[in-house]
């Protein structure tokens, strides 16, 4: 039996009532009393989250409360690239620890990462790519083009990307980035999600003063944009 979320984007779902104390995100089905006593409280509607949303919900907590913060020789305070590069992979490990999935750095095809399930035949979950230079993630070879391959050579996986861009060019990134990836798999029925995190911010003399983590995911037509998260 597979969880919720592991299945191929275009596999049917069926839905039964069965007991599975193993599964990790087991859901106890409704009973009919509770679901009259909400509908007299409000409308009422299941929402169950998928395995890379919860992930990426994890991942972007984890990123953004723990960010590393020592002396810099430029006599400010904060991280350097590589310092950013270490921070990201480190959010990534935890996350996949506390959710009992497996993180393989620098495999697949040097692919950044790839996260699998802990099953006897590991599924690819999340294929996931991370860069410094916001415009470096275009062209063949590039993360956004290896997230492609990736997903469309694993019908189970989704995409994870993480960049950094400058406040006042992010309405023309994510525009290009999500109608790339809208085209990319414009004869899917069911395609993967790409799940967005960019770090927007102002440039400086010194480097790069960081304002918030932005998320967006996209569902083949379907656009999600999540609360901006602060930088602590």
């Amino acid at each position: 039996m597979k969880l919720f979320g592991r299945e191929a984007r275009d596999e049917k779902i069926v839905f039964s009532l069965a007991e599975n104390s193993e599964s990790r995100f087991n859901l106890r089905p409704t009973s009919d009393q509770e679901n009259l006593i909400l509908q007299q409280l409000g409308a009422t509607e299941p929402k169950i989250h998928s395995e890379p949303e919860i992930f990426s919900i994890l991942f972007v907590h984890l990123f953004c409360t723990d960010s590393p913060n020592y002396p810099l020789n430029s006599g400010d305070f904060g991280a350097t690239t590589s310092g950013w590069t270490y921070h990201t992979a480190g959010a990534i490990a935890q996350a996949c620890k506390i959710l009992g999935f497996t993180c393989k750095f620098e495999s697949g095809g040097k692919r950044d990462a790839l996260i699998e399930s802990r099953d006897e035949e590991p599924e690819v979950l999340i294929a996931a790519e991370w860069e410094w230079n916001y415009h470096d993630i275009f062209g063949s070879g590039k993360e956004l083009e290896k997230l492609r391959e990736t997903c469309k050579s694993h019908d189970t996986s989704h995409a994870f990307l993480l960049t950094y861009c400058p406040e006042n060019v992010y309405s023309e990134f994510i525009f290009s980035v999500i109608s790339r990836w809208q085209e990319y798999f414009s004869d899917y029925t069911i395609s993967p999600s790409l799940f967005l995190h960019t770090i927007e911010f102002e440039p400086t003399k010194s480097g790069r003063q960081f304002r918030c983590l932005k998320t967006i995911v996209v569902n083949g037509q379907e656009i999600e944009k999540w609360r901006d998260k602060e930088i602590l």
